[in-house]
């Protein structure tokens, strides 16, 4: 077996920039865990999951956060 055969084509992806609620809906919406984020040229950069996010979403709902600060 190839991993081709196992990979995501296209995945759903983030960008640093883009605010913990902003990941965490996208991660509900699409029923997904992880989230590569890519860069302004869709290279990849790291992962995000779940954990993580539910981390950063009570630090989110008191100040205006991203991914990265």
């Amino acid at each position: 077996m190839k991993i081709r055969s196992l990979m995501v084509a296209n995945p759903i992806t983030i960008t640093k920039d883009a605010t913990i609620t902003q990941a965490i809906d996208l991660m509900k919406k699409n029923s997904i865990r992880h989230l590569p984020v890519v860069s302004q040229d869709n290279l990849l950069e790291g992962f995000v999951t779940l954990a993580d996010m539910k981390q950063g979403l009570i630090p989110s709902m008191v100040s205006d956060l991203s991914l990265w600060t």
